[in-house]
């Protein structure tokens, strides 16, 4: 997989496989969305990138993604593809970081409603991704500062390019870290928030004390998954990707609880969306 970038052209991402190599096609070439033992060609539309992030199958060209990821003639390339939902990197991550941006806005959207916060916050988004949350984070809070952290550099690289406005401006700040092991400051942040990333994060415990360390007391922690454990297809996902882990609004809470965090509340909705909001002790 060498020589190519992900580009979306007009109303859909376009990859053609050959052999293992990865080209752009932008012009007709995947207008019948089939599977060949050599060559193989994905046409993934706007519409369907949300569903795609989903552990629900969804359908491309008639087969699930759960059948394609499968399929022997692509010699696991969807595999390893997916394993960059948990660490973006090389070419395939940026095409993550790329989908992720699109396919997380209905979900960051649902879960900012549950902020509370000035317009001058200090705001930190944990497993920052591509940055599109930083941007809406940067707009909510006009006179605020936001700040991001993740263990990807794919996904620092990008975020910065998305938001290089007010990182020029000193409002916004991507670094590179993991969340166990935090360089910000004590008691520095109004708002800390973590969006499609628990799932990851090797060690729960340890994690939440280092958000709980940073916030200010009355600081709010924000915590906010599109799969909230109650459907048996969210087991299957992690399946499909080493070292995830979904977990319920109760054990969430529970672990949030010996953090040190109080006011815990948890919001879920018809697609089984979970978001878990806490705050630290004034």
């Amino acid at each position: 997989i060498r020589n190519v970038r992900p580009t979306f052209i007009k109303s859909a991402l376009h990859i053609a496989y050959h052999n293992a190599t990865i080209s752009l096609v932008n012009k007709g070439g995947c207008a019948h969305q089939r599977w060949y033992p050599r060559e193989a060609c994905l046409s993934i539309p706007h519409s369907v990138l949300p569903r795609l992030l989903s552990p629900k199958a969804a359908l491309i060209g008639g087969h699930t993604a759960r059948d394609q990821m499968a399929a022997p003639e692509f010699g696991g390339i969807f595999m390893s593809f997916w394993e960059n939902t948990r660490k973006p990197a090389g070419f395939g991550g940026r095409i993550m970081v790329s989908i992720m941006n699109l396919g997380h806005h209905a979900l960051a959207r649902w879960g900012l409603q549950f902020l509370d916060a000035a317009a001058d916050a200090r705001v930190l988004d944990c497993g920052c991704g591509g940055g599109a949350n930083i941007r809406a984070l940067l707009k909510r809070y006009p006179q605020g500062i936001v700040k991001g952290l993740d263990y990807s550099t794919v996904s620092v690289e990008k975020a910065r390019k998305l938001n290089g406005a007010a990182v020029m401006t000193g409002r916004c700040a991507l670094l590179q870290g993991s969340v166990t092991d935090m360089i910000f400051a004590d008691d520095w942040f109004d708002l800390v928030t973590a969006f499609e990333t628990v799932y990851f994060w090797p060690d729960l415990l340890q994690s939440f004390q280092e958000v709980h360390r940073v916030l200010k007391p009355g600081g709010m922690f924000l915590i906010c998954n599109e799969c909230g454990g109650n459907r048996a297809a969210d087991e299957k996902w992690t399946e499909r990707i080493s070292g995830m882990a979904i977990y319920r609004s109760a054990q969430l809470k529970a672990v949030l609880e010996q953090a040190g965090f109080c006011d815990i509340r948890s919001y879920q909705n018809k697609k089984d969306w979970l978001c878990v909001t806490a705050r630290k002790h004034v």
